[in-house]
């Protein structure tokens, strides 16, 4: 079935790259994909029989997606390759991060009052709501973009804010 490409993690606004199939045998008869390693629940064809797939043919990916390729040679029809993944790995601050701290493969999102007392950083930051202050002398270093849609983001005297990439 052969190997796909590295698995990737991709932070907001970014595109992920094209996954490509090498060390197959047989003829590509499609793309597919799901929201499970397992590929169990919704798989969706990709109308691609080429060994590489571009970022237009994968969709909108919210969270993490998993990709193989499908086969066939001869009698031997619905051979797969292994399975890569493209994630965009959130966090999300109400009254407590769900999903860890972020860090800079993360993006930080801000859906409630936040006080930063100690530096954060973070792949991308996005203000849904709430008031989100960081204290004087603490630092937000975030790797792209910071967005804020609602809600309010403040820096206290000697706080900072830092962007890595323009």
């Amino acid at each position: 079935g052969g190997t796909l490409s590295a698995d990737q993690l991709v932070c907001s606004g970014g595109a992920p790259n094209n996954i490509t199939l090498t060390g197959h045998t047989g003829n590509m008869t499609r793309w597919e994909y799901a929201n499970d390693a397992g590929f169990t629940v919704g798989v969706t064809p990709i109308a691609n029989t080429t060994a590489t797939l571009t970022p237009a043919q994968m969709g909108t990916i919210t969270t993490v997606r998993y990709f193989r390729a499908v086969l066939g040679s001869g009698v031997c029809t619905n051979v797969y390759s292994s399975v890569g993944s493209v994630s965009f790995p959130t966090t999300t601050w109400t009254t407590g991060w769900s999903n860890g701290l972020p860090n800079g493969n993360t993006k930080a999102i801000f859906n409630g009052n936040y006080t930063g007392t100690a530096d954060l950083h973070a792949c991308a930051v996005q203000v849904l709501s709430g008031n989100v202050t960081f204290n004087s002398g603490v630092n937000l270093i975030e790797e792209n973009e910071v967005t804020v849609t609602g809600g309010s983001l403040t820096f206290e005297n000697s706080a900072s804010l830092v962007q890595v990439n323009n």
